[in-house]
């Protein structure tokens, strides 16, 4: 294949200059445009050196690299988080988010995540506070449970808890277990144990 193919590919400063990247510059930050032009003229170089067979010996168009480039910029400027429909017949699923909230429960995120709020401080006192206390406010009052303990991915303080909190020599505790190798056949499953105040 001729050298000159390779070398009739515009750099990126030219590319990134084309009117067909203008909107992309224009709406979106910078550096994702820059790396979506380099993208696209890597494959554009990656094809010129295997196109010998197929016969191909002239470069693509500006117009068609920055099109290309505009493209890939737009859709790696997508969140990774993004409404999905969900077709699996599971109503609580992990992996899509669990369950939609409750209109009153947006309403409430959207509200406090305006500003700042009160996290980890407690406004009776004027102090910093615990950020579970509000969940476990809740949980009492739902579950009418003594003292519940909310804990994310926390085995052992969910091991310990009840046995804190409660008079019984044990206390069943369950909790997820992740698969060395998770795959379709290999889910997280939970999994039940007992645990003594004695240990």
């Amino acid at each position: 294949m001729p050298v000159s193919a390779l070398r009739a590919l515009p750099s990126v400063e030219k590319l990134l200059g084309h009117e067909q990247l203008a909107a992309a510059c224009r709406d979106l930050p910078r550096v994702v445009v820059v790396d979506a032009v380099r993208a696209t003229l890597a494959e554009a170089r990656e094809r010129l050196r295997r196109a010998k067979r197929a016969g191909q010996e002239s470069a693509p168009d500006d117009t068609t690299l920055a099109a290309l480039a505009a493209a890939r910029a737009r859709l790696d400027a997508l969140p990774a988080l993004r409404r999905v429909l969900n077709a699996t017949g599971i109503v609580l699923h992990t992996n899509l988010g669990r369950a939609p909230l409750a209109s009153a429960a947006r309403e409430a995120v959207a509200e406090i995540a305006a500003g700042y709020s009160s996290l980890e401080y407690d406004l009776t006192v004027g102090k910093r506070g615990d950020r579970g206390l509000g969940c476990e406010h809740w949980l009492t009052r739902l579950t009418s449970t003594l003292r519940p303990v909310a804990s994310a991915a926390n085995t052992s303080r969910m091991a310990a808890a009840p046995l804190f909190t409660t008079h019984a020599a044990s206390a069943p505790v369950s909790r997820v277990s992740q698969c060395s190798q998770p795959s379709p056949r290999s889910p997280r499953l939970p999994t039940v144990r007992s645990y003594s105040s004695e240990l």
